[in-house]
């Protein structure tokens, strides 16, 4: 079942499933494991074991690539922090500067104030201290674009803050950092009146499971595909809309990965979901294909409560008894951005059924998995039935999950070529060109007048 050709991707997982130590437990006994995870909510300071490093590469800056350091904010010393704001001293407020939030955010009269900084500025709103997607997309595309000598004010909108202290402190850094209200303003969720300043308001809609009232109020909506800015116009939206796709670090997610320690025992080929997705069908795809002759688990990561009452409606109407179900295990705990890979690691496919979230096939397609998904959704930017295994009618998935499971080295053809294909238009480098340049056009336009 796993190859041994000299291809970076084959092979991979042979020595990557040291999960299941000694006896493998049979399937019966394996599915009614399913929770493997810890259920007890967690305070702040429970969180020293789930902690939220960034990476962001190095990106060429156009004084060139070695001016500015790259962050590399990891909590357990591997890489030395950097501090970007220290790369800016000129951008830092002076110290007897003492303003509080409404101060911060309001309406400046002209840009000669001698206390703003005159460089590239840009306001970023938005999350920033969590654990989820737009988190990590806020603080990629921020610190990147610092790094291009932007300066970047941050506004978080976050409850609480649930990211190592490291990334906090320079999220924090850089929200006090005092420029003009003419600079451009960026929202990644709702936008406040109180935020509204004089630049152009632009919406960077990463999240469509969020619900904007207030679109035609933006100058600008950027979108992550082609079939969401479709989407857009279906809607009636009638303001610029620009497709700038959120990036994978290819460095981080690659077939060399190790694996996750989920403190449980799984057969021998692991299928993932991971995010939000249609659990019904998902497990009903699962266990109706599988069972326990079969040496295979469905491993879903989700803190979704939906996830039990689905798979109580699948067992109820399925026509199996406990002794011949599959293996179903469902994990809930958070999981820190550095363990992340090795959640691709621990898996040998990824089933991925979600409408949104398409950032987990990129991120399943750089480490090499196999990924099994819906033809209209809006990844089909980047995947085709050339590099992945595309459904149209549901019925589709059961045949893909038995094709893979049963003809792995041939379905790791797809995913090598996936990855190809991904780090062609799908790095944080690409995603940062893409924004940088618009905010460039933005500022050129300004200074016609």
């Amino acid at each position: 079942m796993k190859s041994s050709s000299d291809d970076p991707c084959a092979g991979i997982r042979k020595n990557l499933i040291p999960i299941a130590t000694g006896r493998l437990k049979s399937s019966a006994e394996l599915s009614l494991e399913r929770i493997i995870a810890p259920r007890k909510k967690m305070n702040r300071e429970d969180y020293s074991d789930f902690q939220m490093p960034d990476f962001v590469e190095a990106w060429k800056t156009p004084h060139g690539p070695d001016e500015f350091q790259a962050i590399c904010l990891e909590s357990d010393g591997s890489n030395e922090t950097k501090s970007l704001i220290d790369n800016y001293n000129h951008l830092k407020p002076k110290e007897d500067t003492k303003q509080d939030e409404e101060e911060t955010i309001k309406i400046q009269e002209s840009d000669s104030d001698s206390n703003t900084i005159n460089i590239p500025s840009v306001h970023w709103h938005g999350e920033f201290l969590g654990v989820g997607g737009p988190s990590k997309i806020n603080r990629t595309l921020a610190f990147g674009l610092a790094n291009r000598g932007f300066a970047v004010k941050t506004i978080a909108e976050d409850e609480c803050p649930r990211i190592n202290e490291e990334t906090e402190n320079k999220i924090s850094e850089m929200n006090k950092l005092n420029i003009s209200n003419y600079a451009p303003r960026i929202f990644t969720s709702e936008m406040r009146k109180q935020h509204f300043g004089r630049g152009k308001k632009i919406l960077y809609y990463i999240d469509f499971t969020k619900k904007i009232d207030n679109l035609n109020a933006f100058d600008e909506i950027w979108v992550i595909s082609e079939a969401h800015k479709v989407e857009m116009q279906r809607k009636g939206v009638k303001k610029t809309i620009k497709v700038i796709p959120v990036g994978t670090d290819f460095n981080r997610y690659n077939p060399k990965r190790k694996s996750f320690n989920f403190n449980q025992e799984f057969n021998e080929f692991i299928f993932l979901s991971i995010g939000e997705t249609n659990y019904e069908l998902l497990l009903k795809s699962f266990m109706e294909e599988f069972s326990s002759e079969d040496n295979v688990s469905l491993l879903i990561v989700s803190k979704n409560n939906k996830v039990e009452d689905a798979f109580s409606r699948v067992r109820t109407h399925l026509e199996k008894e406990d002794q011949d179900l599959p293996h179903v295990s469902l994990y809930k705990s958070d999981i820190s951005e550095k363990d992340m890979p090795s959640i691709y690691g621990s898996s040998d496919a990824l089933c991925f059924l979600s409408k949104y979230d398409s950032i987990y096939c990129q991120e399943a397609g750089a480490s090499c998995l196999p990924v099994i998904a819906k033809k209209s959704n809006p990844h089909v930017d980047f995947l085709n039935s050339s590099n992945s295994f595309l459904f149209k009618d549901p019925k589709e998935i059961k045949t893909y999950m038995r094709h893979i499971y049963g003809n792995y080295e041939k379905s790791l053809d797809k995913s090598v070529k996936l990855r190809k294909d991904l780090k062609k238009e799908y790095s944080w480098e690409k995603s940062i060109d893409k924004i940088y340049g618009r905010l460039m056009d933005f500022l050129e336009e300004k200074s016609r007048f």
